[in-house]
């Protein structure tokens, strides 16, 4: 059994965290929300899956990783950010793979400060209205996400049974090389 197994037979693992991570560079672009790069995990990173664990399948770089100091400066943005992964995801493909975008409501969770069960409704709210901005905004940004993905991912190779193969070393753009796809779009 390889890694698409566990998380998307269908479109594999790499397919998902690519646009995923993607998305989430070209939103962060698009809201001037800075960062430094996106990366995703190599096939080792994703070890714990084997044995039913949950792990990032790569990530954005932002240039703090203190998310209460940059989340409530700009809640909606920084959702949109946040949530654009499995947006992403769910456009491209029709569904997430298992147990994406969880890191990222957390952090919407942690900058937020909305830590307890008090704070549910006006999380969901959030989410709800973002997932909203997200839906309507997709359709125009998604072939730069596409394109960003596909840059991300391309010296990661398949063998011949359609599984890609071992590498380790992350696929990782700098946020200058996703200015300029999305310049150059």
């Amino acid at each position: 059994m390889n890694l698409d197994m566990l998380t998307c037979p269908q479109h594999g693992w790499i397919s998902h965290a690519a646009i995923h991570e993607a998305a989430h560079a070209v939103f962060a672009h698009a809201r001037g929300i800075p960062f430094i790069d996106i990366s995703l995990a190599t096939p080792a990173d994703l070890a714990p899956l084997w044995t039913g664990g949950s792990v990032e399948g790569g990530g954005l770089q932002l240039t703090t990783s203190d998310p209460t100091v940059w989340v409530p400066q700009r809640p909606d943005d920084a959702a949109d950010v946040l949530l654009a992964g499995v947006q992403a995801e769910e456009y491209a493909f029709g569904h997430i793979g298992r147990t994406s975008g969880d890191g990222d409501v957390k952090i919407l969770r942690l900058g937020m400060g909305w830590v307890t069960p008090e704070h549910e409704t006006e999380c969901k709210g959030a989410i709800n209205r973002s997932r909203s901005r997200l839906r309507e905004e997709m359709p125009a940004r998604y072939e730069t996400i596409r394109l960003v993905a596909t840059e991300l991912t391309r010296d990661v190779k398949v063998d011949d049974y359609g599984a890609y193969s071992d590498f380790d070393e992350r696929p990782r753009l700098s946020a200058e090389e996703v200015a300029a796809i999305i310049e150059n779009h």
